[in-house]
């Protein structure tokens, strides 16, 4: 129990120390879509304790970006329809961390449309894990007025 104990005392010790990326591009607005788009919404909660780990989420289609993606933060992308491979890996070239496997998901952007999907991290314990998947609107939309967007030109 000390052992346990001792870990979470110097894990929020060293909190204080990781890089960060504060979101810069305000809360959630609800615009419309421009015509002949669609939209990409990617949100992440948090709430474990690999939270403050930051992946680099890829989006790579007929138009590409890049962003950093920390806890309790969404990025929003409005994109050519079509297909899209969305990829969360270890950030290259940053001081960032994000100790779990890259992971991908290919997703389909209709014209007009919407797509919302959520980026999960556990740690239980030595046992890390990650995904991303596409989610419920309703469910996203309550989420997100909660969280901060990511931009681009955000940087640690």
């Amino acid at each position: 129990m000390k052992r346990i104990l001792g870990t979470i005392v110097i894990g929020l010790l060293l909190s204080g120390c990781i890089p960060k990326v504060t979101p810069t591009g305000g809360t959630f607005s609800g615009l419309k879509i421009e015509p002949d788009k669609s939209r990409i919404i990617i949100l992440r909660k948090g709430g474990s304790l690999i939270s403050l780990d930051t992946p680099a989420v890829n989006i790579n289609g007929n138009t590409s970006s890049s962003y950093f993606l920390p806890s309790k933060a969404f990025i929003q992308e409005d994109v050519i329809a079509g297909m899209y491979v969305l990829e969360v890996k270890k950030p290259v070239g940053t001081p960032l961390v994000w100790r779990l496997d890259p992971i991908s998901i290919e997703i389909v952007a209709k014209k007009n449309k919407t797509v919302y999907l959520e980026l999960t991290a556990t740690s239980i314990g030595y046992v890390h894990s990650a995904k991303i998947e596409v989610i419920d609107e309703a469910y996203a939309l309550e989420t997100v007025k909660n969280f901060q967007r990511v931009l681009r030109s955000d940087k640690p």
